[in-house]
């Protein structure tokens, strides 16, 4: 494969590095339900709400990058549509299809699902047109990722459960998801601050709370968890990467950028190593939900190293 061809560009337009975290944060969602509503995740519904992130987090990007073709002749030539590969027409007709198929297969799994991929598909829309215009799209951008694990949770719902079960899975998937919020935004004032040494140090200061808030968010939650012990260092991958971001791969904007998009995963493990080691302490758990908890210890990491592995490939940003 010729490194500046076709195969090339459509990789780099579609963020192709970033869809392991996308699988990591839909997935999160379905496990806080499993565990605290039904321990069972129906593999037709799960297939689905992965489609559906994936579908979405790739129309998105073809929107984007058909969105901002101007710019990019101008500011990013090497990108696939100023280089004349492919036309507009086509970007967007991917991106149209990519956007109904995501919304279908949300619906298929459950109608609230799909509701909720209606909203990441809004907000895309919303980012795509105006995050060129305004330092405030962190905020739309942010809520596309935050929404996937109520998405996931969402998709594996169903009728009848304990009204407590469901409040308490939907508790929990709104706080992975506000994590991921958080971590998008400091992750965009962060680089916006690398970018721009004149901007100040209030764009760092306020990416570090938005940090700290996102392990905070998901972190007390084994406290609900008994006997919690050692379970409670799960924010240590999350914090030592970070910690390898602010050091190692700060030399340029855009390894930096690459690394702390690497890192999303970690978030999601900050919730799933003490559930997944509550459900491996529990004789009560059955083998299906035993070997849901391995993947579950396993698919962060996954994740993570996949999106290094990939972003050799094509660009993540």
């Amino acid at each position: 494969m010729r490194p500046h061809g076709k195969i090339h560009a459509l990789c780099a337009t579609a963020r192709i590095a970033n869809l392991p975290s996308v699988i990591s944060n839909v997935w999160v969602g379905a496990m806080i339900h499993g565990c605290f509503v039904n321990p069972f995740l129906d593999g037709r519904s799960m297939t689905c709400v992965m489609a559906a992130g994936m579908c979405l987090y790739l129309a998105g990007n073809f929107l984007n990058d058909w969105m901002d073709r101007a710019w990019d002749s101008r500011n990013r030539p090497e990108r696939a549509l100023p280089r004349g590969l492919f036309t507009p027409g086509t970007y967007l007709g991917v991106a149209v299809i990519l956007s109904a198929g995501g919304i279908t297969a949300a619906f298929t799994a459950q109608r609230l699902a799909g509701a909720t991929a209606l909203g990441i598909l809004s907000f895309i829309v919303i980012y795509t047109v105006w995050h060129k215009r305004s330092p405030w799209m962190v905020i739309p951008m942010g809520l596309c990722r935050g929404l996937l694990p109520v998405m996931g949770a969402l998709g594996m719902m169903r009728w009848p459960s304990a009204p407590g079960s469901l409040q308490t899975s939907a508790t929990m998937a709104a706080l992975a998801g506000g994590a991921l919020f958080f971590y998008i935004a400091g992750l965009s004032l962060s680089a916006r601050s690398e970018a721009n040494p004149t901007a100040g140090r209030s764009p760092r200061v306020l990416s570090l709370w938005c940090f700290s808030i996102s392990a905070l968010l998901v972190f007390p939650h084994f406290l609900s968890i008994e006997k919690p012990g050692w379970w409670c260092l799960s924010p240590l991958p999350f914090l030592g990467w970070w910690a390898l971001c602010q050091t190692r791969y700060r030399k340029t904007v855009s390894s930096y950028v690459s690394a702390l998009l690497a890192g999303i995963p970690f978030i999601d493990s900050i919730t799933l190593i003490p559930l997944a080691l509550w459900i491996l302490a529990t004789p009560a758990s059955n083998e299906d939900f035993r070997l849901i908890a391995m993947i579950s210890l396993s698919l962060p990491p996954l994740a993570f190293l996949s999106a290094l592995a990939l972003q050799r490939l094509a660009p993540a940003t």
